[in-house]
């Protein structure tokens, strides 16, 4: 498992810089990012390439507006951009599988638009419950309402409703 906590909080500044994410949540994220990862480098394996991969994992409208994002990249996002796909990269040559430079700029910059698309929904959840900390539970009512990061997450057999946060209760005494 690869670890895309820095990524992860450099997306959060750039969609809601005012919102926090809590410990509990960055690991949720982080394990999101990477069992997309797997998901997609397991079919990789079978035999589909990436283009048909993403077609058929995102969804119609997922996909479109995820290549749409993907194009040139502005010098804010070029350092993160080049973070995660040295990581997609790593992860590709542990598990045997080989992508050309720009299909793994396409996957880490893919990834980065479905992970700013949890963000956004996540950090709207939680300015509507009036918190100012990302706790797994908006992130759940982000994928929940959003059609297609359901179908995403329905693809894949993620169960978002086994996370939810271990909050401590303070004891009585």
């Amino acid at each position: 498992m690869f670890n895309f906590i820095k990524e992860i909080l450099f997306v959060n500044r750039q969609v809601h810089p005012d919102v926090q994410i809590s410990n509990h949540s960055k690991v949720y994220l982080n394990s999101i990012i990477n069992k997309i990862l797997m998901f997609i480098i397991n079919n990789l394996k079978k035999g589909l390439n990436l283009d048909q991969n993403f077609k058929q994992i995102l969804g119609p409208k997922l996909y479109e507006h995820a290549m749409s994002n993907c194009g040139p990249i502005s010098g804010k996002w070029i350092n993160i951009l080049l973070v995660t796909s040295k990581k997609i990269k790593d992860m590709c040559i542990k598990y045997n599988v080989y992508l050309e430079e720009n299909e793994i700029k396409f996957l880490s910059c893919t990834l980065e638009y479905i992970l700013t698309e949890i963000l956004e929904l996540s950090g709207n959840a939680c300015r509507d419950n009036r918190k100012v900390r990302l706790y797994n539970e908006h992130i759940n009512i982000a994928i929940r309402n959003d059609i297609e990061l359901a179908d995403l997450f329905s693809i894949m057999d993620i169960n978002i409703t086994a996370y939810s946060n271990k909050r401590k209760t303070p004891k009585q005494k």
